[in-house]
């Protein structure tokens, strides 16, 4: 199955914010991975900026961790200040 240009645009966005939340939160990949309770694996795949699908409960999970909202991880608002 061919991934279109948008969505892999798209995941590059979500890629970018979750590796600035991170570096903002002074946390390595593992320690991001024990802290949201997503696995070291899916961090080294963002790291790595390879494509993969993100399901919402994890982007939920990255959203509670990095103190920021849903519609923020995905792009879709600035945070508050």
């Amino acid at each position: 199955m061919e991934i279109s240009e948008k969505a892999k645009k798209r995941f590059a966005r979500i890629c970018r914010r979750i590796e600035m939340l991170r570096c903002l939160k002074g946390v390595s990949c593992k320690e991001a991975a024990k802290g949201s309770g997503v696995s070291e694996k899916f961090f080294q795949k963002i790291a790595d900026g390879e494509y993969c699908v993100v399901p919402e409960s994890v982007l939920f999970l990255l959203s509670v961790y990095f103190e920021v909202s849903f519609d923020y991880l995905i792009g879709k608002n600035r945070p508050a200040d």
